[in-house]
């Protein structure tokens, strides 16, 4: 009997200890501040390394994504690169194409849908020109960067 209990007490000892060790590495989330610096922008957060973050992403957040240097800096952007499809030009098409892509925690754009998509190469130079736009400032919950899903129109004329 005072094996029984001498086993009993061991085995309770050690799922205690190897709880407390779980938990302690599970609420200890490595976070480092960092500071984005694009075409002379800045922004200042919180990141976590935590590998548990990186396939996280928001439809809400604090403070949206961003181009560097705002709409207008994107506008510009856009004005200077676009390149309106030829089979587009020739049939005088004109639309608005509506892209949703998502801008992760490290400012770089991925995973690209048109919400409707566009004939005669529209769809497809929209997203030409999200991958041409380069990093963009992330998404801010609560004072971290988060991946952020975002979507923007692009308008053909």
């Amino acid at each position: 009997m005072d094996c029984f209990k001498r086993n009993k007490m061991k085995s309770f000892l050690f799922y205690f200890v190897f709880l407390a060790f779980c938990f302690s590495s599970y609420s200890q989330s490595p976070v480092k501040d960092t500071t984005f610096y694009i075409n002379g922008d800045s922004l200042k957060c919180k990141v976590s390394t935590d590998s548990r973050t990186d396939n996280m992403f928001f439809d809400k957040v604090e403070i949206a994504p961003s181009y560097p240097g705002g709409e207008n800096q994107w506008n510009n952007f856009i004005k200077e690169n676009i390149r309106y499809p030829q089979r587009a030009a020739r049939k005088g098409t004109k639309s608005i194409v509506e892209i949703s892509f998502i801008i992760r925690r490290n400012g770089e754009t991925t995973d690209f849908s048109i919400l409707k998509p566009q004939e005669n190469g529209l769809s497809e130079e929209a997203i030409r020109l999200v991958v041409l736009s380069g990093k963009w400032f992330p998404a801010i919950q609560n004072g971290y960067c988060v991946s952020a899903y975002f979507t923007i129109p692009i308008e053909f004329q």
